[in-house]
């Protein structure tokens, strides 16, 4: 899912891609019963299970973990990409991308993330291109140190490897991996701040080598009913000797709670920086069992 920049902020009660739990009370969540017990195979009962807290649809990851024994799968129904630089026109889709996060423990889980239909079409006066095909599969580990369960602050890290099971030119045929470091903390009035700074290790433009991204971002969100949250987030991507240049992106969007296990998403990011994609819209939907 990262037709757009990468790096974001969000807003939502636990912001737009991630949502900050609420506190039980001003000193957490101390009248819950202890969750470290439950596992993969020994799921959180359904009266035990924190707020839903998404990881879509802002680029910034959150720090909150999915339930133990618990499966929320995280998707976009369509993402339309389009920009134009230089006499060059690129439009992209991506059918149906999706997380599919899976709760291990109650402070940890596995991520799966895969494009399994990207559509790409490049053209300009004197040549076209046009690929399409299944893309790179991301696999990574949610570990959460702090906040899970309702706090001011919440605090975690995620580990992720990026495997390149995608069709032709829409991988580069090599391993990637890195680390991203989620924050998010609770403010007054229903609003939430949160920060992601990711480390990514890619391949060079000419694919030769490797070299190192900075992902930074910064995220506000509201909460204006039970069920509407909405936000807007900075994502900027800093690239040392990999042939880039310095992305930078405007988004924002909302979500809408159907029910505790069932949300629903729209958004739009916009490309501040000149090598940035234009704009990319989406719709999204995510689903807990």
């Amino acid at each position: 899912m990262r037709f757009s920049a990468m790096l974001c902020i969000v807003i939502l009660t636990g912001w737009g891609g991630s949502s900050a739990a609420p506190a039980d009370d001003a000193t957490g969540p101390a009248s819950q019963p202890p969750k470290d017990g439950y596992s993969l195979l020994n799921p959180t009962p359904q009266w035990l299970l924190r707020s839903l807290n998404t990881d879509r649809p802002s680029v910034t990851e959150g720090p909150f973990t999915v339930d133990a024994g618990h499966i929320q799968w995280e998707m976009s129904l369509v993402e339309y990409t389009y920009d134009y630089d230089h006499g060059s026109r690129t439009d992209g889709y991506s059918v149906a991308p999706f997380n599919a996060r899976i709760g291990l423990l109650n402070n940890l889980e596995l991520d799966v993330i895969l494009s399994p239909y990207l559509n790409i079409y490049t053209r300009s006066r004197t040549r076209s291109s046009h690929l399409a095909g299944i893309g790179d599969t991301q696999v990574r580990a949610k570990l959460n140190f702090w906040g899970n369960d309702g706090a001011t602050t919440a605090f975690g890290l995620l580990p992720f490897v990026n495997l390149p099971t995608g069709y032709d030119g829409l991988s580069n045929h090599h391993v990637e991996g890195g680390l991203i470091v989620p924050f998010a903390m609770q403010l007054p009035a229903k609003f939430a701040v949160g920060a992601m700074a990711e480390f990514d290790i890619n391949r060079n433009t000419a694919n030769d080598g490797y070299g190192f991204d900075f992902v930074h971002s910064i995220t506000l969100g509201r909460e204006f009913t039970e069920q509407l949250n909405v936000y807007i987030e900075y994502v900027g991507v800093a690239p040392v000797q990999t042939g880039k240049t310095y992305l930078a992106s405007f988004d924002t969007g909302l979500t809408y709670a159907i029910t505790e296990n069932v949300q629903v998403d729209l958004g739009i990011n916009i490309g501040l920086s000149r090598h940035a994609n234009d704009f990319t819209v989406f719709s999204g939907l995510t689903f807990r069992i």
